[in-house]
């Protein structure tokens, strides 16, 4: 299965198997895909098609995106040393999406802050 998808994600070069971990992680969502790579929603697109014509796999389709998914994890568990039971710390195949943004939400604004009172005239 691996070597049906995975090895021709890798050998199409680019970051085709990057994007469809990251598309995958994100719930099928091309936008928070997007966010996550650093990349524009256009160029997501872009990937995905490209990892249809090379895998023959459409990710849009929820059953031939777990196909995927699945060959993503077991090729991330053949390359690892750890044992099988464990899946071990994420690889630079599957992105921290929680990671993407650690700004502080912004603090909220009184409106009394927010108005500047009107001049006084006598």
């Amino acid at each position: 299965m691996t070597s049906r998808i995975v090895t021709p994600l890798r050998e199409a070069g680019g970051s085709l198997a990057t994007t469809a971990a990251a598309y995958l992680t994100a719930g099928r969502s091309v936008e928070a895909t997007a966010r996550a790579l650093f990349v524009h929603p256009n160029t997501v697109r872009y990937r995905l098609g490209r990892i249809a014509q090379v895998t023959g796999y459409d990710l849009a389709d929820p059953r031939e995106a777990y196909v995927v998914q699945v060959s993503l994890s077991v090729a991330r568990l053949d390359e690892s040393d750890v044992p099988r039971g464990d899946a071990g710390p994420a690889t630079d195949m599957t992105p921290q999406l929680e990671e993407t943004h650690k700004e502080p939400p912004p603090k909220p604004v009184r409106f009394a802050d927010a108005v500047a009172p009107a001049p006084r005239t006598k």
